[in-house]
């Protein structure tokens, strides 16, 4: 089955990814067993999206060194916020209608926005340098930027 490009175009090719790079196989719904072609999906093409999941990977590696009894507190809500923007782009670009992308993509960023102050506070409690929360702020920060761009560019 094949989308229709023309519906899903991505709003500028100033955000677009080598096609090549990432694919995902799947199955035609309509014939149970059959190897499916690859395909990739919209957020794939996004370059915000794979920033995100750096991100989120980068996240997730700099909490495995928090102390274990940060395991339910500070470490787990960092994951959640940095893993939530990547997945709102996914979300956001499922969905049919502008204004329900544009939610989804606003809920990603104000994700990142929430990485901030855990950022900080992770500083202060001596689980991240100096220099480690100011690269991970730069990253927020531009991955805010890259967000709000995507959300101007959606066609009303």
């Amino acid at each position: 089955y094949q989308v229709p490009s023309t519906k899903y175009q991505v709003p500028s090719t100033k955000y677009q990814v080598p096609s090549t790079r990432y694919q995902v196989t799947v199955n035609r719904l309509d014939e149970p067993g059959r190897k499916g072609e690859m395909m990739e999906l919209i957020f794939e093409k996004l370059k915000v999206y794979w920033k995100a999941i750096d991100f989120s990977e980068q996240v997730h590696r700099i909490t495995e060194d928090f102390p274990s009894r940060e395991n339910f507190g500070i470490s787990s809500q960092f994951r959640r916020a940095a893993f939530s923007a990547p997945l709102n782009i996914a979300e956001g670009a499922g969905r049919e209608t502008l204004p329900d992308r544009r939610h989804f993509y606003t809920i990603g960023r104000s994700s990142l926005f929430e990485c901030i102050p855990i950022i900080e506070l992770a500083k202060r409690l001596g689980y991240i340098s100096d220099q480690k929360a100011v690269l991970l702020r730069k990253e927020c920060q531009e991955l805010t930027k890259m967000i709000r761009a995507l959300i101007r560019n959606l066609k009303s």
